[in-house]
């Protein structure tokens, strides 16, 4: 197995090889609310880039989410908080969703032969997914065109979960992300709180979802984009 990591949505390749499994990750906090989402029942979360487009879907059978500078978009029935997203909230309705960095790198990567969205809870879900393809892309979404280091971490847990499972071939930017996950093992709420977007999501009154998104592993949900919907992958 091959893999890249992309370091930010503008660092994307102009076109994803059809022969390329992309998993997108906005660990802080897009994709984390995608998993989110889809393990408290929600039928289907719909990635768009702009809340127009949002609202052109909305019906009463589904819900708006989103966020603007990590605010939930006025008028939006959800932000972009996993907290948000329970059972009782989402449980069998669909989502729009529309975020700052994580909706636009999903849609960016739509040309893969498959899309998942990768994160710290679903790490080990997602490297068993990922057994047995040849081209693989972990394409970090960044912040606002910087690079996450939240988002790197969790591209480096998902390396070193697929290196105990198959032989792999890194990138530069692969094994640099492995190392820095290795370096942080354990303790990836010290990098989130610590990490530049992270500090801002704390003083937004955020605190909650770094923690939530920090837990390895401890989600089976492995959310793949099906005809422009973000369901539930048949492994």
């Amino acid at each position: 197995m091959r893999i890249e990591v992309s370091l930010t949505a503008g660092s994307l390749p102009e076109r994803v090889e059809d022969d390329t499994t992309a998993v997108v990750l906005d660990v802080l906090r897009a994709t984390s609310t995608i998993c989110a989402a889809l393990a408290a029942g929600c039928r289907a979360v719909i990635p768009v880039a702009e809340p127009a487009q949002a609202e052109a879907l909305r019906h009463h059978h589904r819900l708006l989410g989103g966020e603007r500078d990590a605010v939930r978009i006025p008028g939006f029935d959800l932000g972009n908080s996993p907290l948000e997203y329970t059972v009782e909230t989402v449980g069998g309705r669909e989502v729009v969703l529309t975020t700052t960095n994580g909706t636009r790198t999903l849609l960016g990567v739509a040309g893969a032969r498959r899309v998942l969205a990768g994160a710290v809870v679903n790490a080990r879900a997602v490297a068993a997914a990922l057994r047995g393809e040849r081209e693989v892309l972990l394409a970090c979404a960044g912040t606002q065109g910087r690079f996450s280091l939240e988002d790197f971490a969790a591209a480096g847990l998902i390396i070193h979960h697929l290196a105990a499972m198959q032989p792999v071939l890194l990138s530069d930017t692969g094994r640099a992300a492995r190392a820095l996950y290795q370096a942080y093992a354990g303790r990836l709420a010290e990098l989130f709180t610590g990490s530049s977007h992270g500090r801002h999501l704390i003083e937004l009154g955020f605190a909650a979802d770094l923690e939530w998104c920090a837990r390895e592993d401890w989600l089976e949900v492995v959310p793949e984009m099906i005809a422009g919907r973000m369901v539930l992958a048949n492994n």
